[in-house]
């Protein structure tokens, strides 16, 4: 017969059940980051956006991938950094981030990694101070850190657009119109 596991060792398994097992490594900040490969559907070479009137400074505007509209985020400033400076070769990442299609502005895309032993989920003392740390794993010569694609982007977008502020400001007045 076999013994019970430990409290510890099941929540390790349960850890382990929910690691990914390959990511996307990529650079931002002069620094490596990954997302779990189920996360990104593909990967593109930067394009035009269209701005969105009022947005959050990581919100970059908006862009159309085979009929798909999605917004387009500067990850640089998404994680606190210095706003990534998009060149001609700058690729971006579409990724489904919780239950939307997002893109992502990077520097550079690395490679696919095998996580495995290599991955340790986030404890308190490192999710903490950044919500959207998942993990880190052991890079070739540098620690990488895994980012959580559910708690990636804002869940409430940070801009309003000048149609929806009027809308609100007719309703809140007697009688409907501008005040």
């Amino acid at each position: 017969m076999g013994r019970a596991p430990r409290p510890a060792e099941a929540e390790e398994r349960a850890v382990r059940a929910e690691t990914p097992e390959l990511a996307v490594t990529f650079r931002v900040g002069g620094q490596t980051y990954a997302l779990p490969l189920d996360a990104v559907t593909e990967i593109q070479q930067i394009v035009e956006f269209t701005p969105i009137p009022a947005a959050d400074p990581a919100v970059l505007g908006l862009l159309d991938v085979r009929g798909t509209v999605m917004v387009a985020y500067d990850l640089g400033q998404l994680l606190g950094l210095a706003a990534v400076t998009p060149a001609l070769e700058t690729p971006m990442l579409i990724c489904r981030l919780r239950d939307v299609v997002a893109c992502l502005v990077i520097e550079d895309v690395c490679e696919v990694v095998e996580l495995g032993s290599r991955f340790f989920a986030s404890d308190e003392s490192v999710s903490a101070p950044v919500d959207c740390v998942l993990g880190t794993c052991h890079g070739d010569d540098e620690l990488v850190i895994v980012l959580d694609p559910e708690r990636l982007i804002p869940e409430e977008p940070s801009h309003t657009c000048a149609r929806e502020q009027v809308a609100e400001r007719s309703a809140a007045t007697p009688g409907g119109g501008p005040s």
